[in-house]
């Protein structure tokens, strides 16, 4: 590798590189939030019974689900926003509204279940408390995924670096010029496409 100027085959190298690294940070990151997320919603418990101390079980249980979908909205403003999209997406076809589940909407399904009226409250209380281990479990894996295509990356540059015939210093630096020209990239374009779908569908 030359140290001023680079050829199309490597530059496609070095976007290809970029893209491995770029994918694996937002899953590693997206599996992070989740993580995060699962043990602030386990938190909710104990806040809840502090509170039933002084309030009653349909208030608290009222400030649950908000307090849940709250969460819910404070983890996906944190990732990526193609996948905040795809989760609003669920959530309006669930629930009808894209932050998730309300306190009516919750009693009404917990009653076509067969649970008793005076139940229901803390039935949603308990189940705010409580996150979807299946995603919890998928997450996890999208994490590990997102760590082992950072160590690629890694991997891939250490070893392009070592055998370089070139100035090692100037193929590390285009090596960095290339990571940041992805990370940058990559989450502009997530973005602009995000506030495409907002604008002309959302």
């Amino acid at each position: 590798m030359k140290s001023e100027t680079l050829s199309g085959k490597q530059l496609l190298y070095l976007i290809i590189q970029g893209f491995i690294a770029y994918v694996g940070i937002v899953l590693w990151h997206e599996g992070a939030l989740r993580s995060e997320y699962e043990a602030n919603v386990a938190a909710l418990y104990e806040k809840s019974v502090q509170k039933l101390t002084q309030e009653s079980p349909e208030a608290v249980a009222r400030w649950a689900v908000l307090e849940r979908n709250y969460l819910k909205q404070l983890t996906r403003d944190k990732g990526n926003p193609i996948n905040k999209i795809s989760a609003e997406n669920r959530n309006k076809e669930k629930y009808g509204n894209p932050v998730g589940p309300t306190y009516e909407f919750l009693t009404a399904e917990l009653l076509k279940k067969g649970i008793p009226a005076d139940m229901t409250d803390q039935q949603i209380i308990s189940s705010a408390a409580t996150s979807n281990q299946s995603i919890n479990q998928r997450m996890n894996q999208t994490a590990i995924i997102g760590i082992s295509l950072c160590l690629l990356y890694v991997v891939i540059t250490a070893i392009k670096v070592f055998v370089s015939h070139e100035d090692k210093v100037a193929v590390l630096k285009w090596e960095f010029i290339g990571l940041m020209a992805s990370l940058a990239s990559g989450t502009l374009i997530s973005q602009v496409l995000a506030n495409a779908y907002y604008f002309f569908i959302g």
